[in-house]
């Protein structure tokens, strides 16, 4: 093998950049939609249960600014799923190259996105609630 054979092999490969971008965001968007449930249920447990579960307190002074940060991270990975979705989705279109994957990474993106919102808006009530109880 020559290597003009080894770098025109490199060329044409099955994966190119648009494919890269959108495997990331899809990889991301199931991450952030696996998590949904799980922190939900955190949320539905932390209502129940209140600050004052388990064993000792829960230091809500610290909780909240440390839930709305975490909250605001995970929202940038959303986002930032969705921008390689549809630097994906540009791409492919630019090469003319298949755009499923990268529509179906955009949507799982959105779709996580979109349900993270609604967990925010839940925790942060929920935070917000407790941190003027005092017990």
């Amino acid at each position: 093998m020559t290597t003009d054979e080894i770098s025109d092999h490199g060329k044409d490969s099955s994966i190119g950049r648009s494919n890269e971008s959108a495997y990331m965001s899809f990889i991301l968007g199931v991450a952030l939609l696996v998590m949904v449930p799980i922190t939900l249920n955190f949320n539905v447990s932390l209502w129940s249960e209140g600050p004052l579960a388990g064993p000792t307190s829960i230091p809500m002074n610290l909780v909240y600014p440390a839930g709305v940060i975490g909250v605001i991270l995970i929202l940038v990975i959303a986002l930032t799923s969705i921008i390689l979705g549809i630097q994906g989705l540009l791409s492919a279109a630019k090469k003319k190259t298949s755009k499923v994957l990268p529509l179906v990474a955009t949507f799982v993106s959105v779709v996580a996105f979109l349900l993270w919102v609604v967990v925010a808006i839940d925790l942060v009530a929920i935070l917000s609630c407790f941190r003027f109880i005092h017990y």
